[in-house]
């Protein structure tokens, strides 16, 4: 179920940075979503335009439809939380390898491409520090840049956001979308401080083809997430958050699964809560 460009606000060439990224808050919430499964090879995998699911309308509703690897949606939606809380705490603490080895085996990449001893660095570097050498970037490392931003007494502002294939694609294919003219995707570049290097990054495939077809510019083939582009959409997924929670654009508030309560709260959007509805919007 791709996008639907008529539920999309019509923005000009001088809309600002904020009525660009509600533009796009709008959209996600009135488009419908849809998730569902098959077997194929007896594997498990992912597709969005057939609804063995409810449809979902909704930022509240969207994030109750999130899955990865071969977890439901029920499940996936109820557990993440819990799944990722002792990866952060290794990425925080004493064991920052272990955190590494954990994230990349949980976002289902293979370890043999990665280097476990380079992890102080990365997380190092996400934190804003002054690093020497060339320290990797990719679909791996910013899941372990943004899962150690998460931990120890970093505010919730400092939280870094995944950037990945399902990630780029969902912003951008979506901004694309929305810049109908050349003056108006002009300002939305430079009003959001577009470079070329954030273009949708490389992954292992989905279903969602038609998400990568573009017209204001031609991405490069297998693009690889950059250390810039990590920190781009970073901000771009806070200041998202900060929409949906400003009380006077009456946005539903963030469905958040109480592992010790054994129910689903309520509470205030973050970085998190928007990555996960995005994560499957991209896919």
């Amino acid at each position: 179920m791709l996008p639907n460009i008529n539920n999309a606000s019509k923005l000009t060439g001088n809309s600002s940075r904020l009525e660009i990224l509600k533009a796009l808050v709008d959209w996600i919430q009135k488009d419908e979503f849809a998730v569902g499964r098959k077997n194929k090879k007896n594997k498990l995998i992912e597709y969005n335009w057939s609804p063995m699911f409810p449809t979902a309308k909704g930022w509240d509703e969207r994030i109750k439809q999130f899955s990865y690897a071969q977890a439901t949606p029920v499940l996936a939606f109820k557990n993440i939380r819990s799944d990722i809380a002792p990866i952060i705490k290794n990425l925080s603490g004493l064991n920052p390898e272990l955190g590494a080895m954990q994230t990349i085996a949980w976002g289902g990449l293979q370890k043999k491409h990665y280097d476990f001893s380079m992890a102080r660095a990365v997380i190092a570097k996400s934190q804003g520090k002054e690093i020497q050498g060339n320290i990797p970037m990719n679909s791996g490392w910013t899941k372990v840049a943004a899962l150690a931003s998460m931990g120890g007494r970093n505010p919730t502002s400092a939280h870094q956001s995944i950037w990945d294939s399902r990630m780029s694609t969902s912003i951008i294919h979506r901004l694309d979308m929305l810049g109908t003219t050349p003056n108006i995707w002009e300002n939305i570049a430079a009003k959001l401080e577009f470079s070329a290097s954030y273009l949708t990054t490389s992954g292992r495939g989905g279903t969602r083809t038609g998400m990568r077809v573009f017209k204001n510019f031609k991405p490069k083939r297998n693009q690889l997430t950059t250390w810039s582009s990590h920190f781009w959409g970073s901000q771009l997924v806070i200041e998202i958050a900060g929409i949906l929670n400003t009380p006077q654009y009456k946005y539903p508030k963030m469905p958040y699964y109480d592992i010790q309560a054994k129910k689903t709260i309520l509470r205030k959007w973050d970085v998190w809560g928007v990555g996960m509805v995005l994560f499957m919007d991209g896919y």
